[in-house]
């Protein structure tokens, strides 16, 4: 009974070892094969993170092309913005000559009319102007026509050529000052120099205008006038309003004159910017044409100011402000009153004798400001 006892207990004992086995080789096969699943899905991981690595080097390449695009794209823009400002100060500045040759041109034309009235007067002819004076005025006066086609020929690119094919001068040079006049012939008659009488006068240079006959003095030009409230002083600031608000009233502005006594302490081009600011203003205020003029077009660093409802305009190189301020006067025709804003003792005087009524700096800085 015992030995069959043993023999059952060691048949149990082997089974059991075999069940042992059996469950350890079970486990090692299980444990081999999740080894091998996560071997598997390491180097899954591993491709999809190369892959990503990849999209990324990819993407950064991409980002760095659209910069490069965007930075070519920049500096096409402001290449073109550069240019566009460029075609603008030239087409200004054409403008600007071709305005002020119209000028000229009238200036002459108006010479010459006085002359031909002034050929006519006993008076005058006596001694004042003869016929040298008068031919070189019709010679200027062709100078002139011509210098003014060639100028429009040219106004879009580069100067058109003149006579034997030298370059045309690009600006005639600026009117005499308002009143100037010419020297009276000596007696005896004219002296001649051998040359024909345009080679005397140089070309494009508007001759003087023959003085007033005597006992009478130049009288103002006939302008339609501002309005003035009756029984008010034109330094009012109500009537210097009410003027401003004249019906189709132009305003001209001496720019620096102005802004130099707004802002002293301020740099010029501080003073540039404030003051058409403040024209601006102005202009949407009381609803009437404003232009201010300043020196210095073709200075460097002065860069071109753009307003709304505001002309600003610059003078040319070697040419003042005080020129072409007077020059926007007498470019309007008689029935458009014009108020010019200058403190400026010759800029009045040429105002004033352009039928145009003239207010202090310090007149306009108070409307502003009130």
């Amino acid at each position: 009974g015992d030995v069959a006892r043993l023999e059952g207990a060691l048949r149990e004992e082997r089974q059991a070892r075999r069940d042992r086995e059996q469950a350890a080789a079970d486990a090692a096969t299980g444990a081999e094969a999740r080894q091998a699943e996560l071997e598997a899905a390491l180097a899954e991981a591993r491709e999809q993170m190369a892959d990503v690595e990849r999209r990324s080097a990819e993407a950064a390449a991409r980002i760095a092309e659209a910069d490069h695009r965007v930075a070519d794209a920049e500096r096409r823009a402001s290449d073109a913005e550069r240019r566009a400002l460029d075609a603008t100060n030239r087409a200004a500045s054409a403008e600007d000559r071709a305005r002020q040759a119209e000028i000229r041109a009238a200036f002459v034309e108006e010479e010459a009319e006085r002359a031909r009235a002034a050929e006519t007067d006993p008076s005058v002819r006596a001694g004042i102007v003869d016929a040298t004076v008068l031919d070189e005025i019709a010679r200027a006066a062709e100078d002139l026509a011509a210098g003014l086609r060639r100028l429009a020929e040219g106004s879009g690119g580069a100067p058109a050529a003149g006579p034997g094919g030298a370059p045309a001068a690009a600006r005639p040079p600026p009117p005499p000052p308002v009143g100037a006049r010419t020297r009276p012939a000596q007696p005896g008659g004219p002296r001649h120099s051998g040359r024909s009488p345009a080679q005397q006068m140089p070309a494009h240079q508007p001759p003087a205008a023959p003085p007033p006959p005597p006992g009478r003095a130049a009288s103002p030009r006939r302008r339609a006038p501002v309005r003035l409230p009756p029984g008010m002083l034109q330094d009012d600031p109500a009537a210097i309003e009410a003027m401003v608000r004249t019906p189709g009233v132009a305003v001209i502005v001496d720019g620096y004159n102005v802004s130099m006594l707004a802002w002293p302490d301020a740099s010029a081009a501080e003073q540039r910017e404030r003051l058409c600011d403040a024209l601006a203003e102005f202009q949407l205020r009381f609803r009437c044409e404003v232009t201010v003029v300043f020196d210095g077009a073709e200075v460097p660093g002065v860069r071109p100011l753009r307003r709304r409802n505001l002309r600003v305009v610059f003078s040319a190189a070697g040419q003042e402000a005080d020129e072409v301020v007077v020059g926007e006067v007498m470019f309007r025709p008689d029935d458009v009153p014009v108020i010019v804003v200058s403190s400026d003792r010759e800029v009045r005087a040429g105002a004033e004798s352009e039928g145009a009524t003239v207010l202090t700096a310090d007149m306009l800085l108070q409307l502003m400001r009130r």
